[in-house]
């Protein structure tokens, strides 16, 4: 299960690294901006239903849930927010 907001962020570069297309990239993208997961949902070819009803995290939840996450890792928060950065903003970290 995928909250929709996180899935709304995902931009054209974000797809293209994960091996779509650019022109579906960019069309998915924009569907995103929008709030719509309709095309992302035809370009994997898998249904995404979005619920009206959304489970609520109580406060620092979510914090807890990524330090939990993040407690297996080898990498430090640091790392892991540039390598992050980096996917997001690939144009601002030329190797």
């Amino acid at each position: 299960m995928f909250d929709k907001l996180d899935l709304c962020k995902l931009t054209a570069p974000d797809l293209i690294s994960r091996g779509f297309d650019e022109s579906v990239a960019k069309r998915v993208s924009a569907d995103l901006l929008r709030g719509n997961v309709e095309q992302l949902s035809d370009a994997i070819g898998i249904e995404l239903r979005v619920e009206r009803v959304a489970r609520w995290l109580i406060p620092g939840e979510g914090i807890r849930r990524s330090a939990g996450a993040l407690a297996d890792e080898d990498e430090t928060l640091d790392q892991t927010l540039r390598e992050l950065d980096e996917i997001r903003h690939p144009e601002g970290h030329a190797r």
